[in-house]
């Protein structure tokens, strides 16, 4: 399922790594409501620094679906946004098992729908593309680890 290659996959893993947390939390009792919202912050932030950064360098390279990958995007970033205010407006912390559910589908909308429908079309750009991404560090070290990791 490897885009480029490089940093692409590299920021997809991460992602994925993150969720995989959230949901690790919720297996082992669920997490307090303060730290489901951090998680969900966090999530957000890298999302939406992965989607730049990947807008940036389809951009770069002239790729020919950019505009729809950028509203591909904001409709995912849209969800994420509704499951961060679901958590900070839940009652108990009971609740966050629903919302554990609604990532869960998030990602596997994500993985199923974007990942491979939408950006294994990159490949022909990938050799651009990692060009471009050689100054770029990798997602992870952007800001410390989330408190739900």
């Amino acid at each position: 399922m490897a885009v480029d290659g490089g940093l692409i996959d590299d920021d997809h893993r991460h992602l994925i790594d993150l969720v995989n947390s959230f949901q690790g939390h919720d297996e082992r009792g669920g997490p307090a409501l303060s730290q489901a919202v951090d998680c969900l912050n966090a999530l957000k932030f890298y999302a939406e620094t992965h989607f730049t950064r990947e807008e940036r360098l389809q951009a770069l390279v002239s790729y020919p679906e950019h505009r729809d990958q950028q509203a591909e995007h904001r409709e995912i970033m849209g969800v994420l946004d509704d499951l961060i205010w679901r958590a900070e407006h839940t009652v108990t912390d009971g609740d966050i098992a629903t919302i554990v559910e609604h990532l869960a589908q998030l990602l596997r909308r994500w993985l199923l729908n974007h990942i491979i429908a939408h950006d294994l079309r990159m490949k022909p750009y990938a050799a651009a593309m990692r060009q471009h991404a050689t100054d770029l560090p990798a997602l992870k070290s952007l800001r410390p680890a989330p408190a739900c990791s």
